[in-house]
């Protein structure tokens, strides 16, 4: 890291303002652009919320596909997430 800053400082005026520790981690669970899309476009329409406020449509529309595309396209991303996440013993 010091390194990095000497060697920037040279093109300029650096400040660090925040470190925290580095945890390697594997990447998220093994999901296709189109997939993330549709996690992403769910958040944002608030089809996660508690009580929901957006739905599968919302997401399609956000797609700009058909509505069992939207559905399956987040059914089997929720399906890779929970699988990732969940302890096989």
């Amino acid at each position: 890291m010091s390194t990095l800053h000497d060697e920037l400082a040279e093109l300029g005026s650096v400040s660090i303002e925040r470190v925290h520790p580095f945890e390697r981690r594997q990447s998220p669970a093994a999901l296709t652009d189109r997939q993330r899309a549709a996690l992403d476009a769910a958040v944002e329409v608030g089809y996660y919320e508690v009580p929901r406020e957006g739905s599968v449509a919302d997401v399609a529309a956000a797609l700009d596909c058909a509505h069992s595309t939207a559905g399956e396209l987040l059914r089997k991303a929720e399906a890779a997430v929970v699988r990732e996440h969940t302890i096989v013993e």
